[in-house]
């Protein structure tokens, strides 16, 4: 268990905050906000940069994997057959990215490093 300081803690959940309020209330908003964070904490301290990095990592992650395979079923000539496969993937993969920040959130909480996914 890492000894750091409690508000270091305290910015680790935040930016854990942050990437699920991107996923969840505010998509977009809550990702320039988590890069308005990183860029403003990232040299601050070691194990609040990991945090940071991870959060930012899965948020660029969130937006490839939630917005490519809809902008393709979008553009295509027969959106409504895919339109049902759509939703399935994009119920799918958001809970999962979800969880994966609740995780995460959680292990920042009691000063252990986020899981690593890619």
């Amino acid at each position: 268990m890492l000894k750091t300081n409690k508000s270091i803690v305290q910015l680790a959940n935040l930016s854990h905050g942050l990437y699920l309020a991107n996923l969840i209330i505010l998509p977009g908003v809550g990702l320039l906000l988590l890069l308005v964070f990183f860029f403003k904490y990232r040299n601050y301290n070691r194990w609040l940069n990991i945090h940071l990095f991870r959060s930012v990592q899965l948020s660029i992650l969130a937006t490839v994997i939630l917005l490519v395979p809809l902008l393709y079923i979008l553009f295509s000539q027969q959106i409504q057959y895919y339109f049902a496969i759509m939703l399935l993937y994009f119920i799918i993969v958001h809970s999962g990215l979800i969880l994966i920040g609740v995780i995460n959130l959680a292990l920042s909480m009691v000063n252990r490093l986020p899981i690593v996914v890619i």
